[in-house]
C-alpha cells in the first residue's frame, strides 16, 4: 500500500470503522478501494446489495425485513419467500444502521452522508430527512428508538481519522416532529452503538472514548460509566432490562445494569457490529468471524451452535419478533437467514458477490 492514501471524507469515515475491528473483512472492502475516492458502489439490476451489509431489522410483524449497507441504499425483503420487495434509494454515502418504528409504520436508515431518513414501508417513499447533522459535516451511525417510539436517539461516530466527531452528544428526537428534544452529554468522542432498555427506564451507549454509558431517560442524567478496553460496537438489552450484552471485539461482555459489573464474557473471535437477545432471553446472538454467528445459550453461557467454515463477515444480527429466526448482515453482500433453534441456514437473500484483492 503507498505510504500515504488521499480519499475523500466519506472514504476517510469507512477507513476509520474498518480500522477500528478487523474490517478489511467485515467491510469486505479491500482499502487499496478507497484511495482517492469512496468506493463505488452502484446499483445493479440484479436482487440485493452490490456492497457488504451492515444492518439488518425485522419488522414489528415479523413479515419483512430491512436491510442496509455499504451500497448506500436500503431494501426491504419478504420474509417468508425471500423475495426483495423495495429499493429505497436516496442517501449519498454508506447507511450503517437501519430500524422499523416499534409501530412498524417507518423505517428510519443513518448514513456517513450526515442525514437520517424515515421512509413509509408500504409505500418506499420518503417521508423526512433530518439534516441537523449537515452543517456540522459528522456522520450519522447509530440510531435507537425508545420503545413507545415518541424519541429516536442519534449520535455521530467513525470519525476518530478526521480528529473525531464536533459534537459527541446523543441526540433524541421527537420522532412526529422531527424536532430536537433534547441532548445527552458526557462522552469525548463519537458514539458507536446505542439501544434503550425495554422497558425505555435507560439508555446505553457504546462510545470510541473506550466507555458504555447508562443514562436514565427521566432526568436525562449519566447514571454510570463502564471502562472499557476498546469500547462497545453493539448493545442489546436483555428482555427483563437486567443484563446488558457489549460487544467489543474479541469479547462479548454481559454487564449487570444494576451495577456495572462484567459478569460473563464470551469469546467472539473478530467480532463484529452484531449482537442481539432472543426475546424470550434464553439465548444469545453474536456476529464476527472465524465462526461468522454464535449462539449462546444463557443458562450456561457456553455457544450451543456456531456457524462456521465460510470465508465471511458478518455485521449486524437479529431474532424475529416470534424468536424463531436469525437474521445476519454480511460482507458478501447478502443477508442470511437462519432457525434460531439449529442455526440451520434456511435461506440467502441476494448474492453473494465478495470484493477480490
Amino acid at each position: 500500500m503507498p505510504d500515504r492514501v488521499r480519499t475523500s471524507s466519506t472514504g476517510r469515515a469507512l477507513l476509520g470503522m474498518c480500522a477500528l475491528l478487523p474490517m478489511s473483512a467485515v467491510c469486505g472492502i479491500p482499502l487499496s478501494q478507497l484511495a482517492a475516492k469512496p468506493p463505488s458502489l452502484l446499483l445493479d439490476k440484479r436482487p440485493g446489495h452490490s456492497g457488504p451489509v451492515l444492518s439488518v431489522a425485522f419488522s414489528p410483524d415479523g413479515e419483512w425485513l430491512a436491510s442496509a449497507g455499504a451500497d448506500h441504499s436500503v431494501r426491504l425483503w419478504d420474509v417468508k419467500t425471500g423475495r426483495q420487495l423495495r429499493v429505497l434509494t436516496g442517501h449519498t454515502a454508506m447507511t450503517p444502521q437501519v430500524l422499523f418504528s416499534p409501530d412498524g409504520r417507518h423505517l428510519v436508515s443513518s448514513s456517513l452522508d450526515h442525514t437520517i431518513r424515515i421512509w413509509d414501508p408500504a409505500s418506499g417513499k420518503l417521508e423526512r430527512v433530518l439534516s441537523a447533522y449537515q452543517n456540522e459535516d459528522e456522520n450519522v451511525v447509530p440510531l435507537a428508538f425508545t420503545p413507545d417510539g415518541r424519541l429516536l436517539a442519534s449520535a455521530c461516530g467513525f470519525r476518530s481519522m478526521e480528529g473525531g466527531c464536533k459534537d459527541p452528544s446523543i441526540k433524541l428526537w421527537t420522532f412526529t416532529t422531527g424536532q430536537l428534544a433534547g441532548k445527552l452529554t458526557g462522552h469525548k468522542t463519537g458514539i458507536r452503538a446505542l439501544a434503550f432498555s425495554p422497558d425505555g427506564r435507560l439508555l446505553a451507549s457504546g462510545g470510541e472514548d473506550r466507555t458504555v454509558r447508562l443514562w436514565d431517560m427521566a432526568t436525562s442524567a449519566e447514571v454510570r460509566s463502564i471502562p472499557m478496553e476498546l469500547g462497545a460496537y453493539a448493545l442489546s438489552f436483555s428482555p427483563d432490562n437486567k443484563w446488558l450484552a457489549a460487544q467489543e471485539n474479541p469479547l462479548i461482555h454481559v454487564l449487570d445494569v444494576a451495577s456495572g459489573r462484567d459478569l460473563h464474557s464470551l469469546r467472539q473471535p473478530h467480532g463484529g457490529f452484531g449482537v442481539a437477545f432472543a426475546p424470550d432471553g434464553r439465548w444469545l446472538a453474536s456476529t464476527g468471524a472465524e465462526p461468522h454467528l454464535t449462539l449462546w445459550d444463557l443458562a450456561t453461557w457456553s455457544p450451543t451452535h456456531r456457524v462456521a467454515g465460510e470465508d465471511v463477515n458478518c455485521a449486524g444480527v437479529a431474532f424475529s419478533p416470534d424468536g424463531k429466526l436469525i437474521a445476519a448482515a454480511c460482507a458478501d453482500h447478502t443477508l442470511k437467514l437462519f432457525d434460531a433453534a439449529s442455526l440451520h441456514r434456511l435461506r440467502t437473500l441476494g448474492e453473494p458477490a465478495p470484493y477480490a484483492d
